[in-house]
């Protein structure tokens, strides 16, 4: 039992790595994330805090 745990636990990590990689990623570079001077932008912010 413990090791399908430890199993679904690695899992799960791996799955996070991906598609939380990938997201962040395109929220980064879409041209909502930074203002005319390079700052970045609420969108950013609350999209950083969920990743």
């Amino acid at each position: 039992m413990e090791t399908l745990l430890a199993l679904l636990l690695l899992a799960n990590a791996a799955f996070n790595v991906i598609v939380w990689s990938r997201f962040w990623k395109r929220v980064s570079a879409d041209r909502r994330a930074r203002d005319s001077d390079g700052r970045p932008t609420r969108f950013l912010t609350v999209h950083a805090v969920l990743t």
